[in-house]
């Protein structure tokens, strides 16, 4: 089973249908956020933020998560933004974004 943070960007939206059967999608806002794609089933969301240290998840979210088997994580959520006012922005997603995805893996 694959954790996929960034199915709603670029590239997550671009793989994740082949992956839906086989994932759980870590998603900012979860199930409300505006941008969820119409082929992620609702039950395999999980709230979170790259941003925030183990992604924003708690004690009960770990636990929910390690119950279903998750072996792999396929990060694919990443800032795509490149103007320099933009730039603390860029770096809290790209760069403490992914050290956030290694560290709840």
């Amino acid at each position: 089973m694959i954790l996929m943070p960034g199915s709603t960007g670029v590239l997550g939206s671009a793989m994740g249908p082949a992956l839906k059967e086989d994932a759980f999608f870590l998603i900012r806002g979860g199930r409300n956020n505006a941008r969820l794609p119409g082929w992620i089933d609702s039950n395999r969301i999980i709230a979170g933020d790259i941003t925030k240290p183990l992604c924003g998840l708690g004690a009960e979210d770990l636990r929910w998560l390690k119950s279903r088997g998750i072996s792999r994580v396929l990060h694919m959520a990443a800032s795509v933004k490149f103007e320099d006012s933009l730039s603390k922005e860029i770096f809290a997603v790209n760069m403490d974004g992914t050290k956030n995805v290694l560290a709840l893996s």
